[in-house]
């Protein structure tokens, strides 16, 4: 007999909230021991135009190493594709978020792994409104829209030591004693390279080249980005690039928050654009930069980046049970001020849920 899994969010103000309802004739999910472990597990309520969050986590126990590719599909639309390979014993973890449009009916969402280029095993789920909420209109943006949390990591063991690297390159070392890491005994590091440093998953840029305490966070990061002369181009924080003009020399950008100008820009045609944001009469920060790379009659080719206001880390800064313990030319250090309780098998959530690991 199929197993039905109901999964009923609570209804909050006018919000209306989705069950999620396990299609009948799909396999069990249980997982045969020394094999390829493999789930697909929710870690948000799904409610009415909101965001839904997937962990996937994907366990090689199968003594060697193997290619494999996870993708992910909504309503037979490829949203999220990853080709991963692991050896006997890592462990692959990241979350996905999208916005599912509802418009032609409840939307199937499947989760489907292949091994060595052949399927092995899939999982399907279908979006449907809760029974007891009343019909509302469900049509959303016909785009589906996938963000990635960083939380691909290995995991080594050595005795009580377990080590996890992220492939952002940051480092978590646990030791563990009776179930527990003692205070101290958890330390997170993070990488560096050139002017950039990951924090927490998160990509900033140095403002001074040989400290990394004073930085700029990237919220965006986008290469060959094309424009036509009058095209707008939305980023994030309500911010848009228009193209207004491209002559022999130069050209002309209009820089506008909430449809609101607040710059306009001319700059020769090979050199970079910058926007900063007044915050008084001595303060600015960098806000947007655009690198042209192509400069066509009616077109251009540029990378652009894009920057929240500056982030200064101290010493004794604390992120959940995390402090920051040392900083140094290139790299963080934090130490845990709190015991950790380890449950093996069980995911744990640390520095206020930014790192997400398996032990």
């Amino acid at each position: 007999m199929p197993i039905l899994f109901i999964i009923i969010a609570v209804v909050g103000g006018i919000g209306a909230s989705f069950a999620l309802i396990k299609l009948a004739g799909e396999k069990s999910q249980s997982q045969p021991e020394l094999t390829t472990a493999f789930y697909a597990v929710n870690e948000s309520e799904i409610f009415y135009g909101k965001p839904a969050s997937y962990r996937i986590m994907l366990e090689n126990h199968e003594g060697k190493t193997i290619d494999y590719e996870i993708k992910v599909r909504l309503t037979g639309e490829e949203i999220y594709s990853k080709e991963i390979r692991l050896n006997s014993g890592s462990s692959f973890n990241q979350t996905i978020s999208f916005t599912p449009n509802l418009t032609d009916g409840y939307p199937k969402l499947e989760f489907l792994l292949y091994k060595n280029n052949e399927t092995y095993r899939a999982f399907a789920f279908q979006i449907i409104p809760a029974t007891n909420i009343p019909a509302l209109n469900y049509g959303l943006e016909p785009n589906v829209t996938v963000t990635i949390v960083p939380q691909n990591y290995t995991k080594q063991q050595n005795g009580d030591i377990i080590s996890y690297r992220f492939d952002t390159g940051e480092k978590l070392e646990l030791k563990i004693l009776k179930d527990s890491v003692k205070p101290g005994d958890a330390i997170y590091t993070t990488p560096s390279e050139e002017n950039k440093i990951i924090f927490l998953g998160e990509t900033y840029e140095k403002i001074l080249p040989a400290m990394v305490n004073f930085l700029y966070p990237v919220i965006l990061d986008m290469k060959d980005k094309k424009l036509k002369i009058n095209e707008t181009f939305k980023i994030k924080e309500g911010y848009a690039v228009t193209l207004e003009k491209i002559t022999n020399q130069s050209l002309q950008f209009i820089i506008s928050k909430d449809n609101i100008t607040v710059k306009n820009i001319m700059a020769a045609g090979d050199s970079p654009i910058e926007y900063w944001k007044e915050i008084d009469d001595y303060k600015k920060y960098k806000t947007i930069i655009i690198y042209p790379k192509q400069v066509n009659q009616d077109e251009l080719v540029f990378d652009i980046v894009q920057y929240r206001d500056q982030k200064v880390i101290i010493v004794g800064d604390k992120y959940g049970e995390f402090q920051v313990t040392d900083i140094g030319n290139n790299s963080i250090t934090m130490k845990n001020i709190q015991p950790i309780k380890i449950e093996t098998g069980e995911i744990i959530s640390l520095m206020d849920g930014k790192i997400k690991i398996r032990v």
